[in-house]
C-alpha cells in the first residue's frame, strides 16, 4: 500500500531525476511530502554578483524549486503561474540555504505555495508566494496513494 508520503517521495525522486536546473546547481532535496518539499542549496563563487553575494536569480531558482516539488508532491502535473519573492538579507558566498515550501491553497486547477529560505544560521534570508496551475496527466502515470 502506498501512502500520500510515500507517493510525494516517489514523484520528487522522479522529478529530480530529470531536473537539470536543479542538479546543475547542486539542490539537494531533503524532504518530501503532500503539499511541501524542503531543498538546499550551497552558494558557490560562480552565483555572486557584481557586489559578492548570491545573484538574486539563484536564490529565486531555489525558492521556485522548492515550490514546484510542493506543488506536484500530489502526483498531478503542475507548473508555476506566477511568484513573487522578497528578499530580506544578503547571501554570502558559501552559505547554506533552505527553501522550505507548503502548499497555502488549492482551489480547483489552482494553488499557492509559500516558501521560506533561510541560511545556515536559520535567518529568514527570503519569502515567496507561487501560484501552481495543473496542466494535466499525472507525474506517476496512474499511480495514487493507496496503490
Amino acid at each position: 500500500m502506498t501512502t500520500e508520503t510515500d507517493l510525494a517521495e516517489a514523484v520528487t525522486e522522479a522529478l529530480f531525476a530529470r531536473d537539470h536546473a536543479a542538479q546543475s546547481l547542486g539542490i539537494a532535496i531533503e524532504a518530501a511530502g503532500p503539499g511541501h518539499a524542503r531543498l538546499s542549496m550551497r552558494v558557490r563563487d560562480d552565483m555572486l554578483n557584481s557586489f559578492g553575494v548570491c545573484h538574486a536569480g539563484f536564490i529565486t531558482a531555489l525558492a521556485d524549486s522548492a515550490a514546484g516539488y510542493a506543488a506536484n508532491s500530489h502526483n498531478l502535473n503542475a507548473t508555476t503561474g506566477s511568484s513573487q519573492i522578497e528578499f530580506l538579507a544578503p547571501v554570502e558566498p558559501g552559505d547554506r540555504l533552505v527553501a522550505t515550501a507548503w502548499e497555502s491553497l488549492v482551489s480547483g486547477r489552482r494553488a499557492l505555495h509559500d516558501v521560506r529560505v533561510t541560511n545556515q544560521r536559520d535567518e529568514v534570508v527570503a519569502s515567496s508566494r507561487h501560484r501552481s496551475v495543473l496542466m494535466g496527466g499525472q507525474v506517476l502515470g496512474e499511480m495514487k496513494a493507496g496503490d
